[in-house]
């Protein structure tokens, strides 16, 4: 499985592809449902006790 193309930034850059690498730059895990990004975002709440009504998710 070639997963160097399996994150990718913002405006869509492997990771391979970003210049300059910083603290800020977010990457996105592109090549997993919606149903399972959402699973994998619920238990990180739940583990850190975040409340539900602290975090927004817009789904595109």
């Amino acid at each position: 499985m070639d997963i160097k193309n399996r994150y990718k930034t913002l405006d869509g850059k492997t990771w391979e592809n970003v210049k300059n690498l910083s603290d800020t730059e977010l990457f996105i895990h592109i090549n997993i449902s919606a149903t399972t990004c959402m699973s994998r975002i619920a238990n990180i709440m739940n583990k850190l006790s975040i409340p539900k009504d602290v975090v927004r998710i817009k789904l595109k």
